[in-house]
């Protein structure tokens, strides 16, 4: 059994369906990118009155949430009819249940249903009042409808208890489709040719909350309009509420469908689901973990930081068994084109791959977005003799050990980019791209601003010779109006990931200011590969740089440097061997990451020797030593971030838009108040005590 999205928009529990073909997704997704938001109601025309939407207030909550007696106050259903037929029958207290065959849902009657009794099952959303005419705007999973209530065809009084009704009582319609007067239509809302004429109205279950933190029905949230969105706390305090809003509701719903789609490519192409456990023994990996306590005095489990471990005891010739890391890579493609697909959208065939290396020269990133251009240029031939002290002096500070130089090249560098058009840059903008290099650990940019005639405007143009001054316009192509940043240091790819950011930084201004124009529906995949399979640990001051692997220590390294591993034990050699690990990047965004893993056990106690683990600790490893020395397979593997995966077809700020029920960035869940304390009870059952905090 799964969770799916059922018919009312709520998660319910059932069997997975069939695909949805490409046409149910929502419109804005396969347009990739968010529609124009709908205000849900009554026609804008101004041949009816303004719109007041009443019995709805908007702020936080209060006291006066809550029923005053301490005794459950149970709803009571309230049915008012105009038809002769009876009320439904009270079958016990809180139980009355009308006649739920619905016939339609809200937002799927259309002007070919004029005529047509439906009945109709939804939240009440707004409410305006004329007088004589009550009208409601009455929603489900699929959009909203307008409800005519006429209070010529209900018995008096009982317009009045209707238009008490408060915004998201949940109730059923039944009434006739009618086409609206032509001025009266609403084309900005799929419902908005006709309405429902009431027949028969019941209240499902009244919202007993006389203040609502927020309306489920505001519309999503892209630019500007997000900002009319109440905080991000609020909304997952009552995510119960927020996830009725259609873009949450579309989000999820897209997410089911590629779930969907990913799990049919992968069955079509031989493979099979096998669940691997949650809960793994603790393991020296470095990083930090989830302990979970068993009922056995001193004994916890892990949660698993190397889920490979499971799949690589798998290898018997199933799952990617006897594969090389193209094989993976071409799988893969063919699963996120066939989830792009799903969503509207057509990839190129193949993705384009780029070394470790030259994504981080040219891009100054491992997951370069390669929409835009602004590429880094090395100038360090051009300056590196230069009179520029602020230029050439870094290059000389700290400068790179052995190893580290052969880690990164060549490690004194200066290296430029050419942010096109923006030389009349604001002193704000000018601070901000300053702060960003700070913030990635340099101490700042050189800015040169090219002006008319060929003039230059920058603190070092009268410290360049004629000479340099055109080397370097030539190397950056530069032009009138655009704007040079460069950077030095003794560490190559130090100099490099600060231009990297300040490249993403400048793009952002250049979008802002309309000379950067990327379409929302542009994907640009690449693989970057080649990453060094070890690389140095950041060091604490004072302490020793050491040697760690750059993903796990279950990647092989790449065939050509198989002997200078096993041959070498130098820091400078170990730096230059290269893994068989690949990344799947989009818009510089890491989709997925994988690697072609050891097999061989001699290989695998190798690196771990390398990385300094003893043999005492190796034990901790011994299932998969054991594993890797009795027939073991070549094998690989790739895993893909869905959430992220999601994020990036929805155009979400936040993975939390695009998860049901999230946990906050400090790993609370808001809506349930977890994590909790547990009672003294439970803890001396699983042989725990909780230390007092140490004083502040």
């Amino acid at each position: 059994m799964k969770a799916r999205l059922g018919s009312t928009g709520v998660l319910r529990a059932g069997r997975t369906g069939r695909a949805a073909s490409s046409a149910a997704v929502p419109a804005r997704h396969a347009a990739g990118r968010a529609s124009a938001p709908v205000r849900e109601g009554i026609s804008s025309s101004n041949s009816r009155p303004g719109a007041i939407i009443s019995g709805l207030r908007w702020g936080r909550p209060s006291s006066t949430w809550l029923p005053s007696s301490a005794a459950p106050q149970w709803p009571q259903l309230r049915s008012f009819s105009t038809s002769s037929s009876p009320a439904p029958k009270k079958a016990g207290l809180g139980s009355t249940t009308p006649a739920l065959d619905r016939t339609h849902h809200c937002g799927r009657v259309t002007a070919a249903d004029a005529g047509t009794s439906v009945r109709l099952c939804g939240w009440l959303t707004a409410s305006r009042d004329f007088g004589g005419v009550l009208f409601l705007v009455v929603k489900d999973h699929t959009g909203p409808v307008q409800v005519l209530v006429d209070e010529k065809r209900l018995t008096p009084g009982l317009r009045e208890q209707v238009a008490s009704w408060r915004i998201e009582s949940v109730v059923t319609v039944t009434g006739k489709v009618q086409l609206r007067p032509a001025s009266m239509q609403n084309k900005d809302m799929p419902t908005g040719e006709i309405e429902i004429v009431c027949e028969d109205i019941a209240l499902l279950n009244p919202t007993s909350h006389t203040s609502l933190p927020f309306p489920s029905w505001s519309s999503p949230l892209h630019g500007d309009e997000r900002d009319a969105l109440p905080p991000e706390e609020l909304r997952l305090r009552y995510r119960f509420l927020d996830i009725r809003r259609p873009y949450i509701q579309d989000n999820l719903r897209l997410r089911s469908q590629l779930s969907l789609a990913a799990r049919n490519y992968l069955h079509g192409q031989g493979f099979s689901e096998i669940e691997t456990p949650t809960l793994f023994r603790s393991t020296p990996e470095g990083a930090r973990e989830f302990i979970v306590p068993t009922r056995t005095r001193g004994k916890f489990y892990s949660l698993p930081q190397s889920p490979q471990q499971y799949k690589q005891l798998l290898m018997i010739d199933m799952e990617m068994a006897f594969v090389g890391d193209r094989d993976v890579c071409n799988l893969t493609e063919g699963l996120v084109r066939t989830m792009w697909k799903t969503a509207g959208h057509t990839l190129p065939d193949p993705f384009p791959r780029m070394s470790f290396r030259h994504a981080m020269e040219t891009y100054g990133s491992d997951k370069p977005d390669t929409r835009y251009d602004l590429l880094l240029r090395d100038v360090t031939d051009i300056l590196q003799q230069s009179r520029v002290n602020v230029l050439t002096a870094p290059l000389t500070a700290g400068a790179s050990t052995d190893a580290a130089a052969h880690k990164k090249g060549p490690g004194r560098c200066i290296k430029a980019i050419n942010v096109r058009g923006m030389a009349d840059l604001s002193r704000e903008d000018s601070d901000g791209i300053q702060k960003r290099a700070r913030d990635l650990g340099g101490k700042g940019v050189v800015e040169i601003r090219c002006g008319p005639e060929g003039k230059w405007r920058s603190p070092i143009e009268k410290h360049l010779t004629d000479g340099e001054r055109r080397r370097l316009g030539d190397a950056l192509e530069a032009q009138e109006g655009d704007l040079l940043l460069l950077c030095s240091g003794p560490e190559r790819d130090d100099v490099s990931l600060i231009l990297g950011g300040i490249r993403s930084h400048c793009a952002k201004l250049m979008k802002r200011r309309g000379k950067l124009s990327i379409p929302d529906d542009q994907y640009n995949f690449l693989w970057v590969e080649e990453f060094p399979l070890f690389s140095f640990e950041s060091a604490s001051p004072g302490e020793a740089k050491r040697i760690v692997t750059t993903h796990h220590p279950f990647t092989a390294p790449h065939p050509d440097d198989i002997d200078l591993l096993m041959s070498s034990d130098a820091e400078h050699d170990l730096l230059r061997v290269r893994g068989l690990h690949y990344d799947c990047v989009v818009n510089g965004v890491e989709l997925g990451g994988g690697s072609i893993r050891v097999h061989n056990e001699a290989m695998q106690r190798h690196i771990f020797r390398v990385l300094g683990m003893s043999d005492n600790v190796m034990t901790r490893f011994q299932h998969l030593l054991d594993a890797l020395g009795m027939g073991c397979p070549p094998h690989g593997g790739l895993a893909i971030g869905f959430d992220r995966l999601m994020a990036i077809l929805c155009h979400a700020e936040s993975l939390r838009e695009v998860i049901a029920f999230p946990k906050t960035a400090t790993g609370n869940e808001l809506m349930t108040g977890a994590p909790s304390e547990p009672g003294l009870d439970e803890l001396k059952e699983y042989h725990i005590s909780v230390a007092a905090a140490p004083p502040s």
